[in-house]
């Protein structure tokens, strides 16, 4: 069973441009219909719709330029452009105040260019909406934009709110794009309508009308900033003056210089410096005498300190001190130590080293005289220094106040002078504010219509019907999983198929299609039921299996045939051969060989004398045929026997082959129970009507009864389908093939 039916995993087909091309060839009726359907409504389409034009004006959005805001610097501040800011200028010219406007002015109520592209009639509610906006001062409208006019007076909301107002607005703005012109500061504004003069005269009154709206707002804005301007710099000569009298009055309540340091705070600086000077010098000699001190009673210890070295009188004792050191070496070279000479030499080198320890002591006595003259002169110092800011204390805190004051009252005086000079600025430039919105491309009106015509129509028709109807192919050829190749049963269910029946669609009266093998020996029938017999005797174990099984997983999957068929080219191969009907609840051999009705019971066989008992030969095929029938609830009991599969072992001898039809595998168990009997099964699978779940199925109870599958047969196979389909096996190409075949 295993080397017969190697199941594999299961693999997705790969998604390659054949598959693609077949799948779409497969259902080349689906899309020819959807595409002819789809083409034909863009058509009809087309010829109704009613050509509208479209024209386009450009705006230039440049930096503002804010001259009266900016106070820190003598240039105007470039205000930078981003998406924002362009978008907020979308919006305006798409505001609401803008497109009353506009309709107003160009009374569009009655403009047939505009007014039919709507639907709208001739009378109506349009004719109010004149006067109803005409109560506004300057004729202008907001609707449900208050913000977008300062006016917004009862009578303009009332006409806003009327039905007739809002489905023009509504209009206008469906048939109206404002967009921005690829990465410049420059604003497209289309307009379309049924006329070309009409969408050009909008489009212009609009970019106008806003263009207009912008200068009047930044000249609003500049007068209003020159008013508030004079306010300020009022306001802040006020608060200047109040600052400088409070400065002249504590100052002449406290008697403070006005320019310049108190005599006492100067006082205090020359102290402070003398006294830094003081402290060095203390340092500088209080380290030394701890460095005296620290070296003794001997002479050749300070010849490295300043204050020693520079006294004249060490110098000179230093030099005689080193004359006797010399004639004590030279005596001591002749004389012993205890001779006079040397005694009196070395009296001599004393004498100087005690007059040099004098003078170190006399140079001592000096700089600690110098230390207590330093301390002293610091203590006065810092005494005076502690007198003269008590006396100053009161003073000091007075100037700290009057200082706040003065600066208080420069802080107020720049303000004052920088407002002062903006407000000079803004009262001599008329032009301060110059525009930031030119029209740098007025709309003309457009010679062809914007809207495709019915060919464009029909054409982008054409496209998408076949664009959808390809997919809708791809999509049913994709959920399609009924079996028509043998690639699919190997790839998808991994077994093997032995051959591809071909429906006989033709047959004489009175003929089954297992008489096709014996009126045309030499028909592509002939040849596939031959393939079969092969694969038959060739399975293991080889040799010349004596039972062999022919099933399915549902019933009209053409077993039946296929058995006779099977049996009947067995027989024309001069093997005796005996058919045995085994679907115990709906037997189909009799009625396809066209005989009466006749059985013997399963439950009487005993024997192969008693099956024997039952044969009827069929005289056109030379077929014996024996039909069997139970009257049993479960007949696998009797067909698991061993009476019964005892006495099939018995006609082996007999015949050359004995070929079993059974009960579907999904009907009844004993189908089962026969698949692990019979030498070699056959499984037929009815072509494009079975699926792959099912067939799945039966194959799963076949594995599971350890039958020996010969493998499986595509039956009722519709060649020029398949052919079309382009599965790539043989039967592709049977049309050249069909030489080889005498139908």
């Amino acid at each position: 069973m295993e080397a017969n039916r190697n199941r594999t995993s299961r693999s997705a087909p790969v998604l390659d441009v054949f598959n693609v091309l077949a799948a779409l060839n497969r259902h080349r009726l689906v899309i020819l219909a959807g595409t002819v359907l789809g083409t034909i409504i863009a058509i009809f389409l087309g010829l109704q719709s009613v050509p509208k034009y479209t024209s386009t004006a450009q705006v230039l959005v440049e930096r503002a330029n804010n001259q009266v805001i900016n106070l820190n610097d003598e240039d105007a501040v470039d205000v930078p452009i981003d998406d924002e800011a362009i978008e907020t200028e979308i919006r305006i010219l798409n505001s609401r105040s803008l497109i009353e406007q506009i309709i107003l002015d160009l009374d569009l109520a009655r403009e047939p260019g505009f007014r039919q592209l709507d639907g709208q009639d001739d009378g109506g509610s349009f004719i109010g909406l004149k006067e109803a906006l005409a109560l506004l001062p300057g004729q202008g409208g907001s609707g449900d934009q208050p913000d977008d006019s300062p006016d917004n007076s009862p009578a303009l909301i009332d006409a806003a709110a009327s039905p007739s107002i809002n489905s023009l607005v509504s209009h206008f703005r469906k048939n109206l794009d404002v967009y921005r012109d690829g990465d410049a500061f420059v604003l497209a504004v289309s307009f379309t309508a049924l006329r070309p003069e009409t969408a050009s005269t909008i489009a212009n009154r609009l970019v106008e009308l806003y263009a207009d709206r912008q200068r009047g707002d930044k000249i609003d804005e500049s007068n209003q900033a020159t008013g508030w301007l004079g306010e300020r710099v009022e306001a802040l000569r006020q608060e200047l003056r109040e600052a400088e009298r409070k400065v002249e009055t504590f100052r002449a309540s406290n008697n403070l210089l006005v320019a310049g340091l108190d005599t006492q705070n100067q006082e205090i600086i020359g102290l402070s410096t003398e006294l830094v000077t003081i402290r060095a010098e203390l340092s500088s000699k209080e380290a030394t005498l701890r460095l005296v001190r620290s070296r003794g009673n001997q002479p050749n210890g300070f010849y490295d300190i300043a204050e020693v070295t520079a006294s004249p009188i060490f110098q000179a004792l230093k030099q005689e001190e080193s004359d006797t050191i010399r004639a004590l070496t030279e005596l001591s070279n002749t004389y012993g130590p205890k001779h006079p000479l040397m005694v009196d030499a070395r009296a001599d080198r004393d004498s100087v080293r005690a007059k040099m320890v004098a003078e170190v002591q006399r140079v001592v006595q000096a700089i600690e005289n110098d230390v207590r003259l330093l301390r002293e002169r610091e203590r006065v110092i810092n005494k005076e220094i502690s007198n003269i800011r008590a006396t100053s204390a009161d003073q000091n805190q007075a100037q700290v106040q009057l200082n706040d004051l003065e600066r208080d009252a420069e802080s107020i005086r720049e303000l004052y002078q920088e407002f002062l000079r903006r407000l000079r600025e803004t009262r001599e430039q008329p032009a301060l504010v110059s525009d930031n919105v030119k029209i740098i491309s007025r709309a003309i009106a457009p010679g062809v219509p914007s809207t495709p015509g019915p060919k464009l129509i029909g054409l982008i028709g054409f496209c998408a019907s076949f664009a959808v109807s390809s997919m809708i192919a791809l999509l049913l050829d994709r959920m399609d999983n009924k079996l028509r190749s043998a690639d699919q049963l190997q790839d998808r269910l991994g077994v093997n198929t032995i051959a591809a029946v071909p429906r006989i669609d033709r047959l004489r009266r009175n003929k089954s299609p297992h008489h096709q093998l014996i009126d045309k020996p030499m028909s592509a029938y002939a040849e596939a039921i031959r393939s079969i017999y092969m694969a038959v005797k060739s399975t293991p174990p080889r040799g010349e299996p004596k039972v062999a099984l022919v099933t399915s997983t549902l019933p009209g999957e053409g077993k039946t045939t296929l058995t006779l068929s099977l049996a009947t080219l067995a027989a024309q191969s001069n093997q005796r051969t005996l058919v045995i009907d085994l679907d115990l609840r709906r037997p189909s051999i009799y009625p396809a060989l066209g005989m009466e009705p006749s059985a013997i019971i399963l439950e009487h066989i005993e024997s192969e004398a008693d099956i024997l008992d039952g044969v009827r030969v069929d005289s056109s095929t030379r077929l014996d045929v024996v039909q069997i029938s139970t009257q049993l609830a479960n007949p696998a009991d009797v067909i698991e026997s061993y009476e019964f599969q005892n006495a099939i072992n018995a006609l082996r001898d007999r015949y050359t082959m004995i070929v079993i039809d059974s009960a579907p595998l999904f009907a009844v168990v004993e189908a089962r129970t026969l698949a692990a009997f019979a030498d070699v099964v056959v499984f037929a699978v009815r072509w494009g009507h079975t699926d792959e779940k099912t067939v799945q199925g039966g194959l799963d109870f076949l594995a599971e009864a350890d039958a020996n599958l010969a493998g499986a047969v595509l039956t009722q196979v519709e060649m020029k389908r398949h052919a079309q389909y382009g599965y790539g096996d043989s039967l592709q190409h049977h049309e050249s093939l069909k030489k080889y075949y005498v139908d």
